[in-house]
């Protein structure tokens, strides 16, 4: 479960840092969000380069973590200058921008929920399969939310 309650108040660091990176890096990665229910809210996301740190949802290990504000449903960023190798994504929807994933009793999310390249809303992809390698050109990656109780 992603808790992005401190990173809330350094989101704006943190994207600037990504902007802000030298030319001795290699390519951009540009992260598509799809099917997002609604404007409410933040997309809090977390973009990873070490499979240990995926697996365990770990932000302070996340290459970079950062909020964005929901414009429309459908949205992207793009990271530029960043380090060739592999990156996963991990989002969720914040729809009342309190930081965290609300669950239900059965510790289902009550939120949408997206990770890169996952094509359905039960898939446990693993670093591999969820990443994309980035190079010196520019990469796109998809991520489509997924909201429980809805098809």
């Amino acid at each position: 479960m992603l808790d992005f309650t401190k990173l809330i108040k350094n989101s704006l660091i943190s994207v600037t840092l990504l902007f802000g990176a030298s030319s001795a890096f290699a390519g951009n990665l540009t992260i598509e969000i799809n099917d997002i229910r609604n404007t409410k809210g933040k997309l809090q996301v977390a973009v990873y380069n070490q499979e240990q740190a995926y697996k365990k949802n770990s932000l302070d290990k996340a290459y970079a973590a950062f909020s964005l504000s929901v414009n429309s449903k459908r949205n992207a960023i793009t990271l530029r200058d960043i380090p060739k190798g592999k990156y996963a994504v991990s989002l969720f929807h914040d729809e009342n921008s309190n930081g965290q994933m609300e669950t239900n009793v059965a510790n289902m999310p009550k939120e949408g929920y997206g990770t890169s390249n996952a094509d359905d809303k039960y898939d446990e992809l693993s670093f591999s399969q969820a990443s994309v390698q980035v190079s010196d050109k520019n990469r796109i990656v998809k991520v489509k939310m997924f909201y429980m109780g809805e098809k």
